[in-house]
């Protein structure tokens, strides 16, 4: 029998990974995090023993691991890599994280490649007797990669964001859930020179904020951003200024009342409400004096929802309405 205890769990893109008592952590500086130079924190969170965590890669790939069985560290410790559970290819990173009790429940996750291809797979089809080696979980095309893994309602709505600017809202009703080894579906068609940087899920929360690769900030209200047709271009989020063009790095889907956690070499909070509303014709504002920094998003936990008897057809390959 397993005890159940709460630990803090760090997992960071390059695959180092640890579990931290309580005691270590609180006895520590929690705002400095062990990693290499070239690293970055993908989940920093508390978490119980008994929880399954989920993580996805750049090769459109998953694996699962039950907290209790990663190795224990300090908190200063940068961890053990992931190739100690599993093997990862030497380029293959990690982008995505989540936590779990049961994969018996009526949630989605909704994975983006850079290229603008999405799918919507019932939570339930990633369960897997082994957890000692990784599963596809979207069939990738030549040169692409995974950029994020979103966890959703049936009827809750997806953005995606390129780093030229353009932004597309879907509502994941008019997806079909496909099976974990199937390609996807167009969601957001890309221009030459562009790529997808960025998604998330809009289920209760009010507003957007985007976040420019100089560090700067503007903020949307997601009202103001329409639902758009899938595979198109969507609508453009900012100015364009060809003598100094603004790239977009990231994008946090919150509350006003949310803080956003970004960290490079200490974590530091930027709120919600300080970051300026601003209009599509608008380009970012400065809002912290850090530089080089990246976002930590929050750890989602996946809820435990019935399955209805009615739900939705898993398909093993996308309809094809592509044209």
């Amino acid at each position: 029998m397993i005890s159940n205890e709460q630990v803090m769990l760090t997992l960071t893109r390059n695959g180092y990974l640890k579990r931290v008592s309580l005691r270590s952590y609180g006895s520590s500086q929690k705002e400095i995090f062990a990693l290499n130079e070239d690293d970055r924190m993908v989940l920093s969170s508390e978490v119980e023993t008994t929880d399954y965590l989920v993580y996805t890669t750049t090769k459109g790939r998953y694996g699962i691991l039950l907290v209790h069985e990663i190795e224990e560290a300090r908190w200063r410790d940068i961890g053990s890599h992931m190739t100690q559970y599993m093997k990862l290819d030497p380029e293959e990173k990690i982008i995505s994280a989540f936590t779990l009790k049961s994969f018996d429940t009526h949630m989605f996750v909704v994975t983006t490649s850079a290229q603008g291809m999405i799918k919507k797979t019932a939570l339930s089809d990633l369960e897997v007797k082994r957890t000692n080696r990784l599963y596809d979980i979207m069939k990738l095309g030549k040169d692409d990669v995974l950029i994020d893994t979103s966890i959703a309602y049936e009827h809750d709505h997806l953005m995606i964001v390129t780093r030229l600017g353009q932004l597309i809202r879907i509502d994941l009703a008019d997806v079909n859930p496909i099976g974990v080894r199937a390609k996807g579906v167009i969601g957001i068609k890309v221009r030459v020179g562009d790529r997808a940087v960025a998604a998330g899920i809009f289920h209760d929360e009010t507003e957007v904020v985007i976040m420019s690769e100089r560090g700067q900030f503007k903020r949307m209200k997601q009202d103001e951003i329409p639902v758009h047709n899938r595979a198109t271009l969507g609508s453009s989020i900012m100015k364009t200024v060809k003598s100094n063009p603004h790239y977009v790095q990231d994008v946090v889907i919150a509350k006003l009342q949310d803080d956003i956690f970004i960290y490079n070499d200490h974590l530091t909070i930027v709120l919600v409400k300080d970051v300026p509303l601003m209009g599509v014709d608008a380009t970012f504002s400065n809002v912290t004096s850090e530089a080089g920094f990246t976002i930590l998003h929050p750890r989602i936990h996946v809820p435990v929802v019935a399955i209805p008897q009615n739900a939705e057809i898993t398909h093993t390959e996308p309809l094809k309405f592509d044209i």
